[in-house]
């Protein structure tokens, strides 16, 4: 065939007759089996579907938020079946939060804003549901089946209606804190509520400051171990009646009153405290309540009576005659402030265990007589302000007090301004460290023998008889002073002291003699001659007041390093005699002396006797 001519392609295929087709370079022509065709409508077909289908969706999508706009929501669920119903979607803020992931991954609802009825189904929700922030009464019914109720209601500070008469509580075990900061709380519907299970309600109403009124009668606290802080500071509580309380299982109820201001009438006669180890604060801070019957109280167990009734100050007399200490370590500040209490009956306590018993009866200024007849302090290692400000006791019988182990005297009589004498002669003090105010505002003492005492490891005597304004004779003559270092205001107002023999002080250590002799208006002499004073920085007022005193022997007293000096002898008798070293006193001081007193130099000390 030649160029130019016609070309034939011959095409041959099943059931095809055959056909002649002009021959062009130009063109391929490729032959496509039955199956290839079939392919390529199927291709075709998915992708049109694929298509159609998204169109469908993003319509239906468009209708669905269309509707979502315009119309009333539908009640949302959430996983572990958390209904919230009936609310409008402009005024409620929704924040959800997980709060245990090994608890079913239990949501919680934070910040529900601006409602004032909210109805909520939840099944099996953990704590910290309800935190509201904003104003209003709100009404809450459940319908669920709670573990627990720990910090439900926690810091909900505007929260001032509570109503969960509905919650089905049948399994719940604890209600730690659940109202606890609820500031504005006024009342709470329990009805009925199911606490059988419950072992725990400490904190419950802690805060809850509003609070005026509660009924909790049918309240089941069989199975109740911890109470502790349960109505602290329940400012507006002023009565409360717990007499339904079965407490056959409490073990803990630390501040379960605490700082109740208003409360008057309180009713747990009926409580059972067999197993209580604590008690610590428990009455504390009720300053309203004027009597309190315990009557019932069985206290074996209890380890720690600290601060119990301490600023109870309207309690006017306390039987705990039924109560027994024979596990007790502490009785701090067991009855402090106690101000109006005239009588308290504490005869069986009798306890060798206990350990700390400072301020017990702390400003106790109503009180005028303790019998102490049977207190056994053996163990105890702190008597610190034990008596102080007891202004009204007038006797005290101290003579089985054993004090071998007593380290801190600290204010143990300071304010006893009604106690004429006490009789101290069975004191052991040879442990003791601290004797500050120890006697300080005792002015109704008028002697006092303490040669008894064994002062080898006091390091301050601070105030020890500031103010003593009746005492006239003081024995310490064979005290042993070579660890003090502190004598400040020692003896300052003691104004009926006509002379006391402090020869044999050892004040090698002191640094501090400040006022110590001002406003001995009666003593007419002191003889410091064997004073170690090298150490003394202060000496300002030491004299001061001193109204009678005629001789001053300073003998070889060293003040030379001595930083403080002003008003050493403001006060004094117009005429006298100070008889001293030149060596050891600086020109400074020598100038600070009365100037029509006679001034005695001596450099022997074999010149003095």
């Amino acid at each position: 065939m030649s160029d130019g001519q016609d070309k034939e392609v011959k095409i041959e295929g099943e059931d095809t007759e055959e056909v002649l087709i002009p021959a062009d370079p130009k063109i391929s022509i490729t032959s496509l089996g039955d199956d290839d065709l079939l392919n390529h409508k199927w291709k075709i077909a998915l992708i049109v579907g694929a298509f159609l289908v998204i169109v469908t969706g993003l319509v239906i999508l468009l209708i669905f938020i269309f509707k979502a706009s315009h119309e009333e929501p539908e009640p949302i669920v959430y996983k572990q079946n958390i209904i919230i119903l009936n609310y409008d979607i402009n005024n409620i803020e929704k924040k959800t939060k997980i709060i245990n992931n090994n608890f079913l991954g239990n949501i919680a609802f934070m910040e529900i804003k601006n409602s004032s009825n909210i109805t909520i189904n939840i099944t099996l929700v953990d704590s910290f549901l309800f935190p509201f922030k904003d104003n209003y009464t709100i009404y809450i019914h459940f319908n669920s089946d709670l573990i627990t109720m720990d910090n439900m209601f926690q810091d909900c500070t505007d929260l001032e209606f509570a109503d969960i008469s509905e919650l089905n509580t049948f399994y719940v075990e604890s209600m730690d804190y659940a109202f606890d900061g609820c500031v504005s709380l006024k009342n709470i519907e329990f009805g009925n509520i199911n606490t059988s299970l419950v072992t725990s309600t400490k904190n419950l109403f802690f805060g809850c400051k509003s609070l005026q009124k509660i009924n909790l009668s049918k309240f089941n606290t069989k199975k109740i171990k911890y109470m502790q802080s349960m109505f602290e500071s329940c400012n507006s509580l002023e009565s409360l009646n717990l007499g339904n309380f079965i407490t056959n299982e409490l073990i803990n109820i630390n501040s379960m009153f605490k700082n109740c201001i208003n409360m008057k009438n309180l009713t747990i006669k009926s409580f059972n405290t067999e197993k209580v180890i604590s008690m610590k604060e428990v009455f504390k801070g009720c300053s309203n309540l004027n009597s309190l019957d315990i009557s019932n109280f069985r206290t074996g167990n209890v380890e720690d009576f600290s601060s119990m009734f301490e600023d109870d100050s309207s309690l006017i007399e306390l039987d705990l005659n039924q109560l027994s200490n024979t596990k007790c370590t502490n009785m701090k500040n067991m009855f402090k402030g106690c101000k109006n209490l005239k009588n308290i009956k504490i005869s069986k306590f009798n306890s060798d265990t206990v350990i700390d018993i400072n301020g017990m009866f702390s400003g106790c200024s109503s009180l005028t007589n303790i019998d102490l007849a049977q207190f056994k302090t053996d163990n105890v290692k702190d008597t610190s302000n034990l008596f102080y400000q007891c202004s009204s006791l007038d006797s005290l019988n101290l003579e089985n007090f054993i004090t071998n182990n007593v380290t801190n005297m600290n204010n143990m009589f300071n304010g006893c301004s009604s106690l004429k004498e006490i009789d101290l002669l069975n004191f052991d003090t040879s442990k003791v460290t601290n004797m500050k105010n120890m006697f300080s505002n005792c002015n109704s003492l008028v002697s006092l023998n303490l040669s008894n005492f064994d002062t080898y490891q006091v390091t301050t005597m601070q105030s020890m008889f500031y103010n003593c304004a009746s005492l006239q004779i003081l024995d310490i003559n064979d005290w042993h002073t070579s660890n003090v270092q502190n004598m400040e205001y020692m003896f300052q107002g003691c104004s009926s002291l006509t002379n006391f023999d402090i020869f044999n002080f050892d004040t090698s250590e002191v640094t501090l003699m400040n006022a110590m002799f001002s406003g001995c208006s009666s003593l007419t002499s002191i003889n410091l001659i064997n004073f170690e004073t090298s150490k003394v920085i202060d000496i300002s007022c030491m004299f001061s007041e001193c109204q009678s005193l005629t001789l001053i022997n300073l003998g070889w007293v060293n003040l030379n390093n001595t930083k403080s000096y002003f008003g050493l002898f403001d006060g004094v008798s117009k005429n006298g005699e100070i008889i001293y070293s030149p060596k050891l006193i600086r020109q400074e001081i020598k100038n600070l002396f009365p100037a029509n007193w006679k001034i005695t130099e001596i450099d022997d000390k074999d010149k003095i006797n």
